[in-house]
């Protein structure tokens, strides 16, 4: 049906689009081992733009992260 089609289509272009979670914390734990990102894109078989861009985005995360935990220390006071 038409709403089949459309939901697989969104599925496959949110995935297409936005760098799923595990993808970026392989990246950070290679990172964290040692690895340049040539050598984890080699790896993982993707680009090494696509390595900056996912250690950019769960650079972003932590800090959201820990910026929230910030904020809720400071009103609770802790």
């Amino acid at each position: 049906s038409f709403t089949n089609t459309l939901m697989t289509f969104a599925t496959f272009w949110h995935s297409m689009t936005l760098p799923s979670f595990e993808e970026q914390r392989k990246v950070v734990y290679f990172h964290m081992e040692g690895k340049n990102n040539l050598e984890i894109a080699e790896i993982m078989q993707i680009s090494v733009n696509t390595v900056k861009t996912h250690k950019a985005r769960a650079r972003k995360t932590l800090k959201n992260k820990l910026d929230n935990l910030f904020i809720i220390t400071v009103l609770l006071g802790l």
